[in-house]
């Protein structure tokens, strides 16, 4: 049988990448330390109940304990020392559980929000908004209608704030590892300055700074 349940569906920002640059090993430290993450995360009626690679979904019973599950992680993660950002989509709907996974339209939409958001970005349907909006003072902020594949009508969009007292990381251009300016290697390229995890990254960025460079440009982590 159906029921209500509030969805989250979240990754690793530059997963792809960081295993190519630094190997399966790597990757699979960052997926342990991940799921320890999300593990200390859960808050409330919120668990963990699929994962595939570094996707993770998460269902709560209502959406604060949820909102808060993804604040936690967002906060879990930036506060790890070369990490990667998490980005996250979230919808409330009927869900069906069998045989632990979960079906409907509702884990549909909260992918498709997850794979529109960014690193650090937390993105939400109006369904979360209207049940948060009531019961806390968590700020958000409207990004507008947006047409997703397969859904024949727009989906109003919203982003949670996610607070820190930490500094705003900078994205290693090769690995995409969150790293602290104050703490990582860096170097100059075309008068804009990139900072790198290591230098192994720094070293495969300057063999080759405008592959690197041209996909960094917009590539952002929201604090």
């Amino acid at each position: 049988m159906e029921r209500k349940l509030a969805i989250l569906v979240a990754d690793l920002a530059g997963y792809t990448a960081l295993t190519e640059a630094h190997g399966s090993f790597s990757a699979a430290q960052i997926v342990d330390k991940y799921l320890q993450i999300v593990n200390n995360s859960l808050t409330g009626s919120s668990r963990l109940v699929e994962r595939v690679g570094d996707e993770v979904v998460i269902v709560a019973e209502t959406a604060l304990d949820l909102v808060e599950t993804a604040l936690r992680m967002h906060q879990l993660a930036k506060e790890e020392d070369n990490f990667l950002a998490i980005h996250a989509g979230m919808h409330i709907g009927d869900l069906l559980e069998r045989n632990g996974s979960i079906f409907g339209t509702a884990i549909n939409l909260a992918s498709r929000i997850a794979s529109f958001s960014k690193g650090g970005q937390i993105l939400c349907s109006a369904s979360i908004i209207k049940e948060v909006a009531e019961v806390s003072s968590i700020e958000f902020t409207f990004l507008g209608e947006i047409s997703f594949k397969n859904l024949r009508t727009k989906v109003e969009l919203f982003k949670i704030k996610a607070e820190s007292h930490l500094l705003p990381p900078h994205i290693d251009p090769v690995c995409r590892m969150l790293v602290l300016p104050n703490q990582a290697i860096h170097c100059q390229h075309e008068g804009k300055m990139y900072y790198f995890c290591s230098g192994e990254c720094q070293t495969l960025f300057t063999s080759s700074p405008k592959d690197f460079a041209s996909a960094h440009e917009d590539e952002t982590v929201d604090s």
